[in-house]
């Protein structure tokens, strides 16, 4: 029963698209830009933190469906949007740790 599981897990689409945005973010991450999002781009942060209520909720109503045509496509829309939005934190940090040392 529990191969059966991982198998169903494995080959969930809405998985594989969320860890390979992780994978991505995660190669262009630098240590305190997430810190720096909270306290300097609250917006963009808050809509990040929406977005990820959406995303849940549509993984979760779908997990073990194989990936419904339309929740895919709405999944894969949001998460992009999510994806971009944490790169534009990352990279409104590099320029602020480039110009000076930030002090938490």
């Amino acid at each position: 029963m529990e191969a059966v599981v991982k198998d169903k897990l494995r080959d969930d689409p809405f998985e594989s698209a969320f860890k390979k945005a992780i994978r991505a973010i995660d190669a262009r991450y630098l240590p305190g830009a997430l810190l720096y999002g909270e306290k300097y781009l609250a917006s963009t942060k808050r809509e990040i933190l929406a977005l990820e209520e959406k995303l849940d909720k549509i993984w979760r109503q779908n997990r073990g469906t194989n990936g419904k045509k339309e929740a895919m496509s709405e999944f894969r829309s949001l998460l992009k949007r999510w994806y971009f939005l944490n790169l534009e934190i990352i990279e409104k940090y590099r320029k602020q740790d480039r110009q000076t040392k930030f002090d938490w």
